[in-house]
């Protein structure tokens, strides 16, 4: 409680007190608030980038080790693929083979390991595996043993170290369910090179890993399996050493099973086949996950671990039907001692800057605080009247001599503008006297022409109201002319109509006389059909005579033939008869027909004079509407511009109104302008004490 009191009257001195303590204030926490910030930043920019590198460098350490063990197990599959194409191997094969079935005595017989013939094969036989052993020397390369099994009889026939399954029935014995049978019935069915994994393998009862590839004979038959048995010597090499990433590194690699199939570090004893490691790093690792991150280790301790499968069964040429997970893992306090390394450095880097700050603050505050405090003293002087005070001359480039400066140029100023003030108090003095005179005056020129202002507003307002009377006469002129417009368009709309239906009645009048010259000419054709059947009547008449005279030779058989003659004298006749009626009758229809033709035409030449008459009043009326219209027009003028001069005679009136009551309010202001102009003289007065005050 004591303490944080102690603080708040250390802030409040701090706050209130001097411009010297307020700089050294306001420099130690813009300093104090900046140095957590940067320090804060700079350390966990730092953080990230060294717990990513840690991250990084356990990943590339897991994947050189995954990368030279998947190499491992390719190499070998390639000298036993090679080995098992030179003709060494095949010749081997088929001498033990042959050996084999020339000495059983049946199915079942066993393979004889101990008869003079097999020693002398053996010895022929082994020096080329042997020396491929030699050369890979099993503490370097984990190389135990090389098999040479029967394609066809599953027999262990040969081993470069003489091992006690020498001679064993794979399909029948003991090792009938072991590892290497497992590997050699992988062979025989794909006849490719195959894996299987660490098992503890009885006849030597520790942990063997097998590789096998086949002899292939005649027709792709497999003659022979090539194996080779392998031991965890050149694995533990592989995730054994440490030395790249710390002391407490540890990388181990894990089966399906959760055992180990590499020696951990952290174990004396050998940890293959026996250690369990069922961590969540593993789990994830053995689900084909691949990941980096803080997790708990077999014995609960955190460590920073980077875990991927080794991707054994997908590495092309291995033909193994597992995998295994690739772990590497250190301990989270050496993989980020660095960083609390960092941050060690950063808080004392911070102490420093903060101490630095401090000192940096008493000394900008103390160049900043002495000239300001002496302009202080100066700018009191002139506050109290004293424009004589000298501004001290200053050497400074930055804002506190442009300070300075800036003050002397006032002080300078002030001399100035007071002297100038003295001055003009005098003129002011002079002057408010002759103001005084100048407004009695205004004030006698204002009455009269506020007495002639009245007169012309009288003047004005009687020629208003007769411009007003000649606005509404003009009114009443636009309005009739408006009327007389309409009247004129109606008058030339009917003209036109009239003009409009006249041409239609020419139109039927000559359609009429076409119709009627076309009756004409098809009563001639008429005529014309009358002739041809009075033709034929006539000779239908003779025709008939002569018929007669023929049937009165004939005697009595020309009877009936005078009666046909005499039927077609009477149709001749009446043939004769009818044309002539029809005749007189085309006379009387070609008279009418001349007559319509004849009327037709002077009515059409009647209609043609009534069209002209009617465009010659269509044109008349249309000129007397141009007329009418132009006079709508002028009198519309005539009343806008009576209009215009009322509202312009309206307005002269106002205004002189409004200079009438200016003139009014001028002459009562005249007589508030000379006491005014007596107050600006006592002013004047009173403004020569106050400049007395300053000394210049």
């Amino acid at each position: 409680m004591a303490l944080r009191k102690g603080g708040a009257i250390l802030i409040r001195k701090l706050v209130t007190g001097s411009l010297m303590r307020k700089l050294v204030a306001c420099f130690v926490l813009v300093s104090a608030a900046q140095i957590p910030i940067v320090g804060y930043l700079s350390f966990d920019s730092a953080k990230t980038g060294l717990e990513q590198a840690a991250l990084n460098k356990l990943d590339s350490e897991r994947e050189l080790r995954k990368n030279e063990l998947l190499a491992y197990f390719l190499g070998t599959v390639q000298n036993l693929r090679f080995m098992a194409q030179t003709p060494a191997t095949r010749s081997a094969a088929e001498t033990l083979q042959s050996y084999h079935e020339y000495n059983k005595s049946g199915p079942d017989s066993a393979f004889d390991t101990n008869s003079e013939l097999f020693k002398q094969m053996y010895a022929s036989i082994n020096p080329f595996f042997k020396s491929f052993l030699e050369t890979h020397e099993v503490n370097s390369s984990g190389y135990d043993d090389i098999y040479l099994i029967s394609g066809t009889h599953g027999i262990v026939m040969f081993t470069a170290m003489r091992s006690k399954d020498l001679g064993a029935d794979l399909r029948r014995g003991d090792l009938k369910g072991s590892s290497l049978t497992k590997l050699y019935e992988m062979v025989l069915k794909t006849k490719k090179p195959s894996m299987v994994d660490f098992s503890i393998y009885a006849p030597l009862e520790k942990p063997a890993l097998f590789m096998g590839v086949p002899i292939l004979g005649e027709g792709d038959a497999v003659d022979g399996v090539l194996v080779m048995r392998m031991g965890p010597e050149k694995i533990n090499s592989i995730f054994g050493s440490t030395a790249a990433t710390g002391r407490s590194t540890d990388a181990y690699l894990v089966g399906h099973d959760f055992l180990m199939r590499s020696q951990s570090r952290s174990e004396q004893d050998s940890s293959m086949l026996r250690t369990k490691i069922n961590t969540e790093a593993v789990k994830n690792a053995l689900q084909g996950k691949s990941g980096t991150g803080l997790f708990q280790n077999s014995r609960n301790a955190t460590v920073l671990t980077s875990y991927s499968p080794v991707g054994l069964n997908d590495a092309k040429g291995l033909g193994a039907d597992f995998d295994w997970a690739a772990i590497a893992e250190i301990n989270a306090d050496e993989a980020f001692a660095s960083v609390q390394a960092l941050k060690d450095r950063v808080i004392l880097i911070a102490l420093i800057i903060a101490a630095l700050s401090v000192l940096v603050a008493f000394v900008i505050a103390g160049t900043i605080s002495k000239p300001v405090v002496a302009l202080a003293e100066k700018v009191a002087q002139i506050g109290e009247g004293d424009l004589t005070s000298e501004i001290p001359h200053q050497t400074r480039d930055d804002e506190l001599g442009a300070l300075a400066t800036a003050i002397d140029r006032m002080v300078r100023n002030l001399r100035e503008q007071i002297a100038r003030i003295t001055e003009g108090v005098v003129i002011l003095s002079s002057s408010a006297s002759e103001i005084s005179t100048t407004v009695a005056e205004v004030a006698a020129s204002s009455a009269q022409t506020s007495s002639a202002m009245t007169e012309t507003t009288v003047t004005v307002e009687e020629l208003r109201q007769a411009a007003q009377r000649a606005s509404e006469r003009a009114k009443s002129v636009a309005t009739n002319a408006q009327e007389s417009v309409k009247t004129s368009a109606a008058g030339k709309q009917a003209t036109d109509d009239t003009t409009q239906r006249m041409r239609h009645i020419k139109e039927q009048m000559t359609s009429m006389g076409q119709t009627v010259v076309r009756l004409s000419e098809h009563s001639r054709a008429i005529e014309e059909i009358m002739a041809s059947v009075q033709d034929l009547a006539d000779q239908s008449n003779l025709l008939a005579v002569n018929a007669s005279i023929e049937a009165a030779r004939a005697g009595e058989h020309g009877k009936g033939f005078a009666v046909v003659a005499h039927e077609i004298k009477n149709l001749a006749d009446q043939s004769r008869d009818a044309t002539g009626h029809v005749r007189s009758i085309l006379e009387e229809t070609r008279k009418w027909v001349n007559a319509v033709v004849m009327s037709a035409e002077e009515g059409i030449k009647a209609v043609e004079g009534g069209v002209r008459q009617s465009i010659l009043a269509g044109e008349s009326i249309e000129k007397l509407y141009a007329d009418v219209e132009g006079s709508a027009r002028a009198a519309n003028e005539i009343q806008l511009s009576s209009d215009q001069q009322s509202v312009a005679i309206d307005q002269v009136s106002g205004g002189i109104s409004s200079i009438d009551l200016a003139i009014r309010q001028n002459v009562s202001s005249t007589s508030q302008l000379e006491s005014a102009a007596k107050r600006l003289a006592d002013l004047g007065g009173q403004l020569k004490d106050l400049v007395e005050r300053y000394r210049i």
